[in-house]
């Protein structure tokens, strides 16, 4: 019977990048909800499409899944990577669907080559970091 391996005390800056981004991320989905509910009669005013609600309810869902992974990489916990990657997939995902369908400015795709060198940049060194550090998970 082998006992299973310490993890480290001390969190790698990779760690702390990764759940320090995620925070970012939290918070801004939540500034997105709250600033949603505040300006909602300006919004509906606006003839903002698809509206206020769209914006809240898509601002919660970030806000809460990018706290849940950013919690669970802190934690070390065994399925902070996996939800970390579906998370993050599913955000620059929507992020494409809803500059490519969504949105109704001409201006929407005006930085699309930087955008997605962006998109690119975070995803390849969330899964460097992910892979690099797969025994700080218990």
């Amino acid at each position: 019977m082998n006992p299973e391996p310490a993890i480290p005390s001390r969190r790698p800056w990779w760690l702390k990048l990764l759940t320090f981004g995620l925070m970012a991320l939290s918070i801004s989905g939540w500034l997105r909800l709250q600033q949603s509910v505040t300006r909602w009669d300006a919004l509906s005013q606006a003839g903002l499409q698809p509206g206020p609600l769209y914006l809240a309810v898509s601002g919660a869902l970030i806000g809460m899944i990018a706290l849940a992974g950013c919690i669970a990489i802190w934690l070390r916990i065994r399925w902070a990577p996996g939800l970390t990657l579906i998370g993050l997939g599913g955000w620059i995902i929507w992020l494409w669907v809803d500059r490519l369908w969504i949105a109704q400015s001409p201006d929407t795709l005006s930085n699309w080559p930087f955008l997605l060198g962006v998109c690119a940049l975070i995803l390849a060194g969330t899964i460097y970091a992910l892979i690099r550090g797969r025994n700080q998970f218990r």
